[in-house]
């Protein structure tokens, strides 16, 4: 949240929330070299500040982001976060972890009323949309001079030529990226035990077509069971082994194509008919759910356990055990159906 009297612990256990993030979800981006020459003064290393723990007073700072729900060990991680922050900046934060229906109404609400907080979760084109925030005035600006002396560390494992995604319209940059979900790769997400009970090959499952025999063994077999779940934003389903980019991105080509042509809507639109006919197909056949063209999030259905097969448009890794928990506590195994794309560093990041 905007606030000019932000505090010298903010803007650590900013910054320092933002470094055990990245370290956790890019290790091996750390050895990729910087392609930019004269790197700007957040695209050069500087000196780690080390703060002095008995010069700060205490602190206590409020962290939002989104969860569908929040793991069991939730009181176990806040613990040990802030007994890494008490003696790193003699602060603690309070996780705030929302559901994803509620996060952008819940922060909306929070934003409007000057209600102080320190962190909150936001992305480029979901959640707590970066641009629109910005233009409302309600994040605050992260100056290099601010990365050059609070994570230096932090903004090495951030490749150069990246960087820009980060900046708004007005060539600023509000928000530090989690770089949990740069690169993506879609996955049908299975429960196991139905895998195992049917003996599913999911070696030989490449495309969302692939998966309909099982789907109508599914149906045949598992009457109180819905094989494939799908809800409002259940998107990302449909994929082409023969194009490079993802659906939805601005360009598009064919794999074989020399002259790297990209492929206009209209034609991009006509190779997904088959998709459209096939998930067509699969509601008539009772495969989906009756309610997904109304139903707003699929978590919801999900939780009750009795999804069988869903989509995952991010697979980060380690997500099974956060859809674990979106499917009833039902162990699940992740089946890919693409090759992974880069969507740009701001898809997550941390604003305050």
């Amino acid at each position: 949240m905007k606030n000019g009297r932000k505090s010298k612990q903010t803007l650590l256990a900013f910054f320092l929330l933002c470094f055990s993030l990245v370290i956790g979800c890019t290790k091996t981006n750390t050895v990729i070299e910087s392609t930019t020459p004269n790197a700007s003064p957040t695209e050069s290393a500087a000196p780690a500040v080390t703060p002095t723990t008995s010069k700060l007073p205490d602190v206590k700072l409020t962290f939002y982001y989104p969860s569908n729900p929040p793991g069991k060990d939730q009181q176990l991680v806040n613990d040990e976060i802030n007994k890494y922050l008490k003696s790193k900046i003699n602060a603690t934060v309070d996780l705030k972890p929302l559901s994803f229906d509620e996060y952008d109404p819940k922060l909306n609400t929070i934003m409007a009323s000057g209600e102080a907080f320190d962190l909150a979760w936001g992305s480029k084109y979901w959640l707590l949309g970066y641009q629109p925030n910005i233009d409302k005035g309600a994040l605050l600006e992260i100056t290099d001079d601010m990365i050059k002396k609070f994570a230096p560390e932090a903004r090495k494992n951030i490749p150069d030529k990246f960087w820009p995604d980060m900046k708004a319209a007005d060539g600023k940059v509000y928000g530090f990226p989690v770089y949990q979900i740069a690169a993506k790769t879609k996955s049908l997400v299975i429960q196991k035990q139905y895998v195992d009970k049917y003996k599913l090959d999911i070696n030989s499952i490449k495309t969302y077509k692939d998966i309909e025999p099982f789907l109508k063994t599914l149906k045949e077999n598992e009457q109180d069971v819905i094989p494939f779940g799908m809800a409002q934003n259940s998107w990302g389903l449909y994929t082409d082994p023969g194009l490079v980019g993802a659906d939805g991105l601005a360009v598009v080509f064919k794999k074989d194509d020399k002259d790297y042509k990209s492929l206009t809507k209209i034609e991009q639109l006509q190779n997904k008919k088959e998709y459209y006919t096939t998930m067509h197909k699969w509601y008539q056949a009772g495969y989906i759910n009756e309610d997904a063209p109304l139903l707003k999030n699929i978590t919801d259905l999900k939780k009750k356990g009795k999804v069988a097969v869903g989509i995952e448009f991010t697979t980060k890794p380690g997500g099974e055990a956060d859809e674990m928990n979106n499917n009833g506590g039902n162990e699940v195994v992740y089946v890919p159906i693409s090759d992974s794309y880069f969507t740009g560093i701001a898809s997550a990041a941390l604003c305050k």
